[in-house]
């Protein structure tokens, strides 16, 4: 997953006060989830990263040849 990709539209003029809080709220979400299913996200992100390669897709060569 990639943090810097916007999966979502956010609105472009939230008062800070808002975008605070708004960003408290969802630590305090993301901190729950973890400290709950920690040992649970712990195994599926260990699965994640050592999943073997998807052999249907097929390898995009665009090296060029030092010729």
């Amino acid at each position: 997953m990639d943090r810097n990709v916007v999966r979502f539209p956010l609105p472009d003029h939230l008062p800070p006060e808002a975008a605070l809080a708004l960003f408290d709220c969802l630590s305090d979400l993301l901190d729950a989830v973890w400290q709950h299913y920690e040992p649970v996200l712990l195994d599926q992100i260990l699965h994640n990263q050592n999943a073997p390669p998807d052999l249907h897709v097929e390898p995009e060569f665009d090296d060029e040849i030092p010729f």
